[in-house]
């Protein structure tokens, strides 16, 4: 993953092993992030999972995860809502995707939404 431009955020080798990578691409001439990915395994005793979290804050490519989803055939199983956030979690067969919409407040004190795709195994 290093050799593609992630950077290893977080590796741990207790009996819990957690490795993070992520990566992020910037608007031009800002330290803005519009998109990120990061890429989770955790290994506990016998049983490994990967998690995959691609972040976006277009709301284009948001309506692009949606009609994905959908055009695919995955069913809404569940959503909610919290403070700051709406989750959608859709599922077909054995396969979770969660929809995530959170409010952030910028620096300036605007309120900003980000929309993040997670699935894993």
């Amino acid at each position: 993953m290093i050799s593609r431009g992630y950077t290893l955020s977080q590796n741990d080798s207790s009996y819990i092993s957690i490795s993070r990578y992520y990566t992020s691409v910037n608007k031009k001439d800002s330290l803005s992030i519009i998109r990120s990915l990061s890429w989770t395994k955790a290994a506990v005793n016998n049983y490994e999972g990967v998690l995959v979290l691609y972040r976006t804050y277009d709301e284009k490519e948001q309506a692009g995860f949606v009609e994905f989803i959908k055009s695919n055939e995955y069913k809404l199983s569940e959503s909610f809502r919290t403070a700051e956030s709406e989750e959608f979690i859709y599922s077909k067969g054995d396969i979770t995707i969660r929809n995530i919409i959170t409010v952030h407040r910028a620096r300036n004190g605007r309120q900003v939404r980000s929309f993040a795709i997670e699935t894993g195994k």
